[in-house]
């Protein structure tokens, strides 16, 4: 973002003047100030403001790191360079928004902190797709994400699909229930096929088909 010849993390994020004009508009230099001295490279000192910083102050920290990073590739790629000041403005404004937008759910459904915000895992032995979706209304586009997890809440497959065209949340989502259950029946075809096949099979995954088919 600047004439200066060295791309580390701690120059791009940091030492850069663009970015430190960032991170002064946003009001967080002088908590990034604070752990530079006892920070060996970035990733340190990231670690740092994450653990010390309050809940505002670390969503405000990701949020300018990835808006830096952003504008660098703009730069990189598309030749397109603005100002810290306008760059920080538009991003602070769309962030406090959304924080007033959590603030409002969480009062108007009265959502406790013991009842929301928490994976439910399945029964034993099942998977459990959760299924969201973030509409842009501005882009014209959905993205809709899902995510398998077992019965002890580990992962096990993940999907972005981006959509364009005008959508409502509730479609979205539904829209991605579909896909879900494509890709689940997509994914087990084999064993599904196998499981309707009358041939003898020796292997170990012939052996797990044959208790499959004695519980069916």
């Amino acid at each position: 973002m600047c004439s200066c010849n060295i791309e580390d993390y701690w120059h791009l994020f940091y030492a850069c003047p663009f970015a430190n004009a960032c991170m002064l508009e946003a009001n967080i230099l002088n908590v990034v100030d604070q752990y530079t001295a006892i920070s060996d490279n970035f990733t340190d000192l990231i670690f740092h403001v994450l653990e010390h910083a309050n809940e505002v102050q670390r969503k405000k920290v990701v949020v300018i790191l990835s808006t830096i990073w952003k504008c660098r590739n703009h730069k990189v790629w598309r030749n397109e360079v603005k100002s810290a000041k306008a760059t920080v403005f538009a991003v602070l404004d769309n962030f406090y928004d959304w924080l007033r937008a959590i603030q409002l759910k969480c009062s108007c459904y009265a959502i406790s902190i013991g009842s929301c915000a928490y994976w439910h895992r399945p029964p034993e032995g099942f998977f459990k797709c959760n299924v969201d979706a973030a509409i842009d209304s501005n882009a014209n586009m959905a993205r809709i994400g899902l995510v398998i997890r077992n019965d002890v809440g580990m992962y096990v497959l993940s999907q972005l699909i981006p959509r364009t065209g005008c959508w409502f949340v509730r479609e979205a989502e539904c829209y991605g229930v579909l896909k879900a259950i494509k890709w689940l029946r997509s994914d087990a075809k084999v064993v599904v096929d196998a499981l309707y096949s009358f041939e003898d099979d020796a292997s170990e995954f012939g052996l797990l088909l044959h208790q499959c088919k004695e519980l069916l």
